[in-house]
């Protein structure tokens, strides 16, 4: 959380603000086109190639950053019309708490993978955020598949 904090406080004076806009627009459009979990695989990398590509100065580990934060926010939207589509309250419950444990699996899979990267010499940030973006991938492209359809 206090990592949040951080970046989104940061969002709003960074210089790349542009090309991370770029870059969330095109991964938005990305997942609204995926229809299998290869397709939203597909979709990894496009809000940190957009930042690290644009003219502004901003560094790969922001980048990277701001790509897993991306995709945390795209599932928190897929989360919430999941849960509005839950049939009832019990289902819904029972949506919160695999959501719940699977966002706690995600992060201690995601610190382990860490500690592995700074174990091998690098500071392990961007092992971190490239795992909150895979895994996260991988959530979104689950639900989607077992979504009630109208």
């Amino acid at each position: 959380m206090r990592r949040c904090l951080a970046l989104c406080m940061l969002w709003f004076a960074w210089p790349a603000h542009a090309d991370l806009a770029a870059g969330q627009a095109a991964l938005k459009e990305c997942q609204a086109r995926a229809a299998t979990p290869t397709d939203m695989g597909r979709c990894l990398g496009l809000v940190a190639e957009a930042c690290i590509s644009g003219e502004r100065g901003a560094t790969e580990g922001f980048c990277h950053t701001a790509e897993a934060m991306s995709w945390m926010q795209s599932l928190a939207g897929e989360a919430a019309a999941f849960r509005d589509l839950a049939a009832d309250r019990d289902a819904q419950d029972a949506f919160e708490a695999s959501q719940d444990r699977w966002q706690a699996w995600r992060d201690a899979e995601c610190d382990f993978r860490q500690r592995l990267a700074r174990a091998g010499g690098d500071d392990g940030q961007r092992a971190f955020d490239q795992c909150v973006g895979d895994l996260t991938a991988a959530r979104m492209a689950a639900l989607r598949s077992i979504m009630p359809r109208d």
